[in-house]
Parts: C-alpha cells; structure tokens; sequence
C-alpha cells in the first residue's frame, strides 16, 4: 500500500505532482484508490480524469459526502461511474463507520481486477483525433519501458506539453506529430 501526496493532477507542475507521476506509471499497480472531497469536486476531479486514463483499476471514495449534501450538491453517481470506469463510493471519514461502504467495495474490486470498467472519456471530436494520431505514432514505438501504460495517456501528456512526459527521451520521435496536432487544435480552435 502507497499513500502518495495529495495532488489535483499529474501535470508535474511540483515536486509532489512529479512523485505521483513516476509512481503510477511504473508496472505492478493493482488498484488505486482515489479519495475526492465532494464538497468541492472540482479540485478532485481533473486528476481523476487523467487517472482514469491510465486503465489502472480505481474506487474513487466522494469523501465529505454530508457537506456535499449541506451545499446541495447532488451526484449522478451511476453517470459518473460509467464516464470514469470506476464504481464510486460516498464516504463521511470523519464518522465512525463512514468508511465501512468504501471498505467492502474496496474488498470488491481486489476480488475482480481483471474486470474492471473502461473508462468513457471523451474531449471532444478534434481533441480526439489529435489523441489518437499522437497514440498511434507512440504504438510504433513499441516502448517496452512503458507498455503497461496506455499510449492514449501519454499522447494526452505530450499535447499538453506536460514536462515530466517531455523529460522522456523514448517519446522524442512522436514531437513532430504532437507539435502538428497542437498546431492544428489551435488553428481550428484558436
């Protein structure tokens, strides 16, 4: 088991960020456990797209459930399952037995890894093509370093220009076409 630093995401912008990155892209991952305060899932749910795309199977634990429900917020727990390929579970951790649910889904998963959810994410037509045209050039590759990872994960890495990503000499062949797709996002997109 790993506690690693509380981050918002995976773009290696701190030194925290970049431990998180090197962490969940080496091999051997069974589960991650991705705890978002619901009270203010906004902060939380940027890193849960982007670890979502890593197809490493995740519970995702909506902790602060009874002050996301004091602010009206409500979740469509079933969509949010479906988009991200992970079951979810409303937790209140400062409670005594506000975790028992998280704990028995948890048992759950570990029991069924090999079928966890595929995630169902999508940034749109354009964002998508230019994904899938940087991921196919980095399946040529053939990175054996990084076959565990899903090469759409890294294609999205490169399009955003994400340094730790770029540090990686094995991607330097696939900049061209990444800086070709970025040039054509931004003339059609501004």
């Amino acid at each position: 088991l790993i506690d690693l630093p509380g981050v918002y995401s995976l773009s290696s912008s701190s030194p925290e960020e970049d431990v998180v990155f090197q962490e969940l892209t080496k091999p051997g991952i069974d589960l991650i456990l991705n705890v978002v305060d619901s009270s203010i899932p906004r902060r939380s749910l940027y890193l849960t797209t982007q670890l979502a795309e890593l197809h490493i199977p995740m519970v995702l634990a909506f902790n602060m459930a009874d002050d996301a429900r004091k602010k009206g917020l409500k979740f469509d727990i079933a969509k949010l399952e479906k988009y991200f390929g992970s079951p979810i579970v409303q937790t209140v951790g400062s409670k005594t037995g506000g975790v028992r649910n998280l704990l028995d889904k948890l048992a759950e998963t570990l029991q069924n890894l090999d079928n966890h959810g595929i995630p169902m994410l999508s940034y749109g037509a354009d964002i998508d093509d230019a994904i899938k045209c940087v991921a196919d050039k980095i399946d040529e590759l053939h990175i054996e370093k990084y076959k565990h990872v899903p090469s759409r994960f890294f294609a999205i890495k490169l399009l955003e220009h994400d340094r730790a990503v770029q540090r990686l000499n094995e991607f330097a062949p696939v900049y061209a076409e990444v800086e070709e797709q970025i040039r054509h996002l931004r003339t059609k997109h501004a």
